[in-house]
């Protein structure tokens, strides 16, 4: 389950990963909005609505500029990223 949520996150992360280890996300990577709504739009069709995405971010690990750092597993509570 980790590999494949570090894959998810490393396929809309910034910075983008090195062809060589696409799966994997750089140290520092995060989620900006536009890679947060691209993900939301791929899996739901569309983009997250502002209450979503504030929720987000106030239970998930952030920058300062809000940009997503970590994906964490409901089931464990673990941070997997």
């Amino acid at each position: 389950m980790e590999a494949c949520l570090k894959q998810i996150f490393a396929k809309y992360c910034t910075p983008t990963p090195s062809p060589e280890c696409a799966a994997e996300p750089p140290e520092g990577a995060y989620l900006s909005q536009d890679g947060l709504d691209a993900w939301a739009r791929d899996t739901n069709g569309a983009p997250f609505d502002e209450a979503t995405k504030e929720e987000l971010l106030e239970f998930m690990d952030v920058t300062e500029d809000g940009g997503l750092t970590s994906v964490k597993c409901c089931l464990s509570h673990r941070s997997v990223y």
